[in-house]
């Protein structure tokens, strides 16, 4: 009696009517079902849209990545062949010393003889004595042994420089000793 005012007529009611009510009643489940499904799309979607998302962005931090890879192997190239083009340069250039280079050698050579000579002119004219190339020969060697070596005590490094040394203070010696047994 106290139930819904729906119920107590329902009897009365035709069948059609009744079938409308479960009809709706079915409407109504389907509705909430399909509302449902319409949020569970939603949510999919936006868990879609979302993985999509992250996925363009971890694509452009790997883009922006290969770049920065790709512009550091550029300045490597760029600084590789800027060395290979300055070895080159320096490699013309040591060709082009070389040639400069042996010049001045022979040039060198030409006065460390020269000297050799010179200084046994000087030493004849000091002393008074007729300049004999064969009795002064072994002083103009001794003079040029001491000229060579004297450079090439200045010149090298390391052996090369202590043997360079010897020989320049022997023919030094050697000198002294040729000038003591020619003019005593």
């Amino acid at each position: 009696m106290f139930g819904r005012s729906g119920d107590i007529f329902e009897e009365e009611k035709p069948e059609e009517e009744k079938l409308t009510r479960a009809q709706r009643k079915e409407e109504r489940l389907q509705e909430k079902e399909r509302k449902r499904q319409e949020k569970e799309d939603l949510r999919q979607q936006k868990a879609a849209f979302e993985e999509e998302m992250k996925n363009r962005e971890l694509e452009r931090k790997r883009q922006k990545q290969i770049e920065k890879e790709d512009e550091k192997n550029a300045k490597l190239a760029l600084k590789a062949t800027k060395k290979i083009e300055k070895a080159e340069r320096r490699l013309e250039k040591k060709e082009k010393h070389s040639v400069k280079n042996i010049v001045l050698l022979v040039l060198l050579c030409i006065i460390c003889f020269a000297s050799g000579f010179g200084a046994a002119l000087l030493v004849t004219w000091l002393n008074g004595v007729s300049f004999d190339i064969f009795a002064i020969l072994p002083f103009v060697v001794l003079v040029d042994v001491f000229a060579f070596s004297t450079a090439s005590f200045f010149q090298s490094d390391g052996k090369r420089e202590i043997i360079s040394g010897a020989c320049s203070l022997l023919s030094l010696a050697g000198g002294i000793a040729e000038l003591a047994w020619l003019f005593h």
